[in-house]
């Protein structure tokens, strides 16, 4: 049997409070076995990322964090605009592999009211063949506060799921980025419950047969959070699952008050793990002037209680090794399994935080893999009756 014996972790800062038990000769993973680790050493992470982040000179260490969420909102608003834009730009050279066919999808927009009243854009991708075919409400990777799905990208990206047959609805829903105190929670979430209802009532004209909803990110965290609305509400029958691919659904990665490993495994990798809460923050309050959204599950579905997830359509996840969020999301699926939902979650060895877009540009397979597993739920995974696996 291996000699197993504990040892004090003396780091300064969130992390002190941990202690670390191992057996003689393990080491554990990343931060927690070598406190010294970055994403750029961590002999984790897929070493084709590791060349996509030196290239975007994100490989190093984030020792120290420009805002937290204890800034004031201005300063807080002009790290979001400084984020959003240097993500923009970084995001122009992240490759999705081409159509084999391009024949065979259209892409066009749609307009709408959103939830607020105003103007609402659709951008929509689907195949050119007729219908049925299921359909996917994306919820785009945001941060929950920035990024834009008509970004280029995005728009490649849904091309691909349009490609296996899938059609693809996702709204520019509103955010900080861009409505600034509009942008807030629930703002986003509603825009897209609208464009749940709105994609109901032109079901017959697009074509369409099941209807999930997709994320990643911040986006995860918005689909979940519509299941969890629609469940309470008794309307579950609007939504035929759910698929999130690295989900932020906690929020409170800078202090880890339920000491979940990932979160110290990946300090700072990629971004500040203060800078993840200052995302949460701009979006709901939760970390600063609205401590009623610190635990709210329609804002961080971290905290439903397994009671609020009865019920819920089936789920599926895709979560990235080398990302803080790790965990949370399989404390999620590990809650939802309790309540009798239908969930499966698969880890991407090797993937950093939001890893199959995110420096994927070597690594294209992540994405493939994930478009796969996403049109595969939305053709055959969802059914609530449906008891086979």
């Amino acid at each position: 049997m291996f000699a197993v014996r504990q040892v004090a972790r003396v780091s300064r800062g969130p992390a002190s409070k941990h202690v670390r038990c191992f057996a003689t000769g393990i080491v554990a993973p990343g931060r927690l076995g070598n406190p010294q680790m970055t994403v750029g050493t961590d002999p984790r992470v897929d070493i084709r990322q590791k060349r996509a982040l030196a290239e975007m000179q994100l490989d190093g260490a984030n020792t120290a964090s420009p805002v937290t969420a204890r800034n004031t909102w201005e300063e807080k608003m002009e790290w979001c605009k400084a984020v959003h834009e240097g993500w923009t730009e970084i995001m122009k050279n992240e490759v999705v592999q081409e159509l084999k066919n391009p024949n065979s999808v259209k892409t066009w927009e749609e307009t709408i009211t959103n939830a607020g009243g105003g103007e609402m854009k659709l951008y929509c991708s689907g195949p050119t063949t007729p219908g049925p075919h299921p359909i996917i409400l994306e919820a785009h990777g945001s941060g929950l506060i920035f990024f834009s799905a008509g970004h280029p990208y995005c728009v490649r990206a849904r091309e691909q799921l349009a490609e296996h047959g899938c059609i693809v609805v996702a709204p520019e829903y509103r955010k900080v980025v861009s409505h600034d105190k509009e942008g807030q929670f629930p703002a986003p979430l509603d825009d897209c419950l609208k464009t749940l209802d709105w994609v109901h009532e032109n079901k017959e004209r697009l074509g369409g047969s099941n209807i999930i909803a997709f994320g990643a990110n911040g986006g995860a965290n918005i689909s979940q959070a519509m299941a969890l609305q629609l469940n309470g509400e008794g309307n579950m029958h609007k939504l035929d699952g759910v698929f999130s691919t690295g989900p932020m659904l906690q929020g409170h990665s800078e202090f880890n008050p339920d000491f979940l490993n990932s979160i110290e495994e990946c300090r700072n990798y990629l971004a500040h793990n203060a800078n993840l809460d200052v995302c949460h923050d701009l979006y709901d309050g939760g970390n600063s002037d609205k401590p009623e959204n610190a635990q709210n599950p329609l804002s961080r579905p971290y905290f439903a209680t397994v009671e609020q997830m009865q019920g819920l359509c089936p789920h599926a996840f895709t979560l990235n090794e080398c990302s803080q969020w790790k965990d949370e999301g399989i404390a999620v699926a590990r809650k939802m399994k309790e309540a009798g939902v239908k969930t499966n979650a698969r880890v991407i060895v090797g993937s950093v935080l939001a890893g199959q877009f995110i420096a994927g540009k070597y690594a294209t397979e992540m994405w493939k893999y994930t478009a796969r597993a996403v049109a595969g739920f939305a053709h055959h995974g969802v059914g609530h009756s449906d008891s086979s696996e």
